[in-house]
């Protein structure tokens, strides 16, 4: 009669075990669900924001730069004279006047 019990006992557990499985697998497919839902709101977030980020810098660049390039192109390239002109730390005063004319 022991020997019977033994299966019976083990069949008990293996019923248990499994009611236990099930139960943590409908837990984590549950949080998984709801972890994915919140992932992807943030990242349908985060790529608004690039896109309104996008947005506003192209509308610079159409209102600002590209109808001063010119200007931009000339500041630069007098940033580029006044460089040459720096040739040491110690400058002369007539050197220190010709490179504010420059920038003047």
């Amino acid at each position: 009669m022991s020997f019977i019990c033994v299966p019976m006992i083990l069949s008990n557990f293996s019923n248990i075990a499994q009611v236990i499985i099930a139960i943590v697998n409908l837990f984590l497919a549950t949080y998984i669900l709801f972890y994915q839902k919140r992932k992807d709101k943030n990242s349908e977030i985060e790529v608004a924001k690039v896109r309104e980020q996008s947005i506003k810098l192209q509308w610079f660049k159409e209102l600002i730069v590209h109808p001063n390039m010119e200007i931009i192109n000339r500041f630069y390239s007098n940033l580029l004279q006044i460089k040459e002109r720096i040739t040491t730390n110690d400058l002369t005063e007539i050197d220190k006047e010709e490179i504010n004319d420059i920038i003047k």
